[in-house]
């Protein structure tokens, strides 16, 4: 398991909310719509402090072109299936339109000591994806939507937790402590918003 107490620090410094919703696994519902449909439980405890944070998530959702959804569907159920065969976490991204981010990550309970943990690092990992998109020139009204799958067991039953943050424009770009940037950047690469590919830095050591 990774220390987590210094992204937390950070994240809390960043002062932004993550809300957090669960439901019960259902692989035949595990796609975009699931995730859609998660932003506002029938079956749990509601997020949002107000309205106008639910709706911005879902009208951008709603706002992928059918056929754009039918692909990220996939790519959800791709990354699930990396964890469940025991990779530790899994995450990418996807440009929407040319113009927005989508960034998803998930992960499996067991490798975390709290679900607070791994909502710092999706915070963090959308902080930092939002920011160096537009270090390298994204359009100045463009979002970046991070959502965080982890599944756990509560109560004998497997489940899946939710994570969204949503950042928006010049005032979404949230400033990262050197040291902790440095560390998710050696872990996740650098994004480039013209190529929409990541970079990962050579290895010093030759090491693999």
């Amino acid at each position: 398991k990774r220390p987590m107490w210094k992204r937390q620090e950070a994240l809390q410094r960043l002062s932004h909310t993550l809300p957090t919703v669960w439901s019960l696994t259902r692989s035949e519902r595990t796609s975009f719509h699931d995730v859609i449909n998660k932003v506002w439980p029938a079956d749990g405890v509601i997020p949002w402090r107000s309205a106008s944070e639910y709706r911005k998530i879902v009208e951008f959702l709603d706002s992928i072109p059918p056929q754009m959804q039918s692909v990220i569907g996939r790519w959800f159920l791709r990354k699930r299936a990396e964890i469940e065969s025991g990779k530790m976490a899994s995450s990418g991204l996807i440009r929407l339109l040319q113009r927005d981010r989508l960034v998803f990550g998930c992960s499996n309970g067991k490798h975390w000591d709290k679900a607070g943990d791994w909502a710092s690092e999706i915070g963090l990992l959308t902080v930092l994806r939002h920011a160096q998109a537009f270090e390298s020139g994204a359009q100045s009204d463009s979002i970046t939507l991070g959502v965080g799958a982890l599944v756990e067991e509560r109560a004998g039953k497997s489940g899946v937790s939710y994570t969204f943050v949503l950042l928006a424009g010049q005032d979404g770009i949230l400033p990262i402590p050197p040291n902790i940037r440095a560390d998710l950047e050696s872990q996740y690469g650098v994004f480039n918003e013209p190529l929409g590919t990541t970079t990962f830095a050579a290895s010093v050591d030759g090491g693999s």
